[in-house]
């Protein structure tokens, strides 16, 4: 059968990904902070995941999403799921991308939040979408020897114009690196309700969803897999662990020490933790003999290669100069920073705009699992990546206090009232009564 022999050929499902040559298993490591390269003396920087992380937070911050004109169910559906946002960009973000596939639970929907080391795709339309995939569960249970037992489900979607097909089949085997032979469904407890093939009609889309970080994909362009976000550095990030463990051996290898023969010694032993300072150079110096070691340290030209291979990584990943490497050291001019800027701002846009898409197909889904009629799906993210809004608030203040502009403007810019609300807001203009003469 062709879909398990496409199966076996990444089976465990944490290998590379044959369709598009994707990594996958590199980039999990890395992210979980499980290194390719170094031993004991190198020191990591968990670069991987904080590029992940600062990216999924910028694009997130202060948002606010929901739907109209939809039920209560529908929209407490909606926003639990919303709930784990975070989590879901971030994921998304270190591995290239990711599956989002509601389901019924109890009264409501949940969703399943698949990682590409539990989905192998077949098949895409010409836009490049995903129509065919297989979702990969496993189980684990001992048998009456006490071995063991290895089950994997094999979840089938094939989406047709026409019609939509759910497969499901069940394998076993005795180690967690074979796919093993097939079994009854029911062999699992979890899994004997499932049906072996259910036909869906009058479905205009998958009921899942791929969430894709928006990088192109260069290692294959015709590949709709998408790249993590931090892919492009990968040996970037290795210089610079190597670059940061020169630092920590630096500090360490120019400790205060003293250079001193046996007899300085306590019994002839060697000092530890506090009494460390005394180093033995054994007995070819005259008696009572001892110098301080204390070299000076290189640490500003080692930082200050470290922060460059930062800054370099930064580019490459489409982030903003300061947000790895040291804050001080920015661009110098105002250009620079306008350009490191709006990099990010690109990078932090085209993932919203990813997002977006994404979670309105899942408010839609949810309300076919539903089946109910709902609206329109509101989202509002944070623009403080590209405008300064501090600067803008005081460049405004400033005008209203020339006259350029009414007050009521920068009331309605600073508190997001309507204009009616911003004139209630100003004081009263108090006028006197007093006489001085004047006609």
């Amino acid at each position: 059968m062709l879909l398990v022999e496409a199966v076996k050929k990444r089976y465990p499902s944490n290998i590379t990904n044959e369709m598009g040559g994707n990594n996958l298993k590199l980039w999990q490591d890395l992210y979980r902070d499980k290194y390719f390269y170094g031993g004991t003396d190198i020191y990591h920087l968990s670069l991987p995941s904080a590029i992940a992380t600062e990216i999924a937070r910028a694009s997130i911050i202060e948002l606010d999403t929901y739907i109209e004109e939809a039920s209560d169910g529908v929209r407490d559906d909606y926003k639990r799921i919303t709930e784990d946002i975070g989590k879901i960009v971030e994921f998304a973000c270190a591995f290239g991308g990711l599956i989002l596939k509601p389901f019924h639970y109890l009264d409501g929907v949940a969703v399943d939040v698949v990682t590409p080391d539990a989905f192998v795709p077949l098949r895409v339309n010409p836009l490049n979408e995903l129509e065919r995939v297989v979702f990969i569960d496993t189980f684990i249970q001992i048998d009456e020897k006490g071995k063991k037992q290895y089950f994997t489900k094999l979840e089938e979607h094939d989406f047709t114009p026409n019609c939509y097909f759910i497969r499901n089949m069940a394998f076993v085997s005795e180690s967690s690196f074979s796919l093993g032979l097939p079994c009854p469904l029911s062999s699992v407890e979890v899994w004997e309700n499932l049906d072996e093939e259910i036909k869906i009609e009058g479905l205009t889309h998958p009921l899942f969803v791929y969430l894709k970080y928006p990088q192109h994909n260069n290692l294959d362009w015709h590949s709709p897999i998408g790249m993590s976000c931090f892919a492009r550095a990968v040996a970037l990030i290795q210089e610079a662990d190597e670059q940061f463990s020169r630092i920590i051996w630096e500090y360490t290898g120019s400790e205060l020490a003293i250079d001193a023969d046996l007899t300085a010694l306590k019994k002839g032993a060697m000092p530890v933790h506090g009494e460390r300072l005394f180093r033995n150079l054994g007995t070819g110096v005259s008696d009572g003999f001892y110098q301080v070691f204390s070299p000076s340290i290189r640490d500003s030209a080692l930082f200050n290669g470290l922060n460059q291979l930062l800054r370099r990584i930064e580019f490459v990943c489409g982030l903003s100069y300061g947000i790895l490497s040291d804050a001080s050291e920015q661009a110098k001019t105002a250009t620079e920073m306008k350009m490191s800027r709006q990099r990010f701002y690109t990078t932090v846009t085209d993932l919203q705009h990813e997002i977006k898409k994404a979670f309105t197909a899942i408010a839609q889904m949810i309300g076919r699992l539903r089946q109910e009629e709902i609206g329109s799906v509101v989202f509002s993210f944070d623009d403080s990546l590209v405008v300064d809004k501090e600067s803008e608030q005081k460049t405004m203040l400033s005008e209203v206090a020339a006259g350029l502009i009414r007050p009521e403007l920068y009331l309605m810019k600073r508190y997001g009232v309507s204009e009616e609300e911003a004139k209630t807001m100003l004081p009263e203009v108090v006028v006197s009564d007093t006489d001085h003469g004047i006609e």
